[in-house]
């Protein structure tokens, strides 16, 4: 109950990035796998995720894509716990 409390109380995501998150995570979906940790995701899949979906990404938000991506990627692949 506590952690459903918690999940509640965070603050929704600002319009411009919320668009953002929710392709970069079906992105993350169908992300190839390699026996080297997470493999990044490519432009060549984000332009294929963006045909699939009917939506143009700006250059700005392609990028934040990426970035996203590489944080979550050094992230999960840090040896820190």
């Amino acid at each position: 109950m506590a952690a459903e409390a918690e999940l509640a109380s965070v603050p929704s995501l600002p319009p411009l990035f919320a668009h953002l998150w929710a392709g970069w995570v079906d992105l993350c979906a169908t992300r190839p796998t390699g026996g080297f940790g997470l493999s990044p995701l490519s432009r060549l899949e984000i332009q294929a995720w963006e045909a699939d979906e009917g939506h143009a990404l700006e250059p700005w938000e392609r990028r934040a894509v990426l970035q996203l991506d590489a944080t979550y990627r050094r992230i999960n692949q840090s040896d820190e716990p």
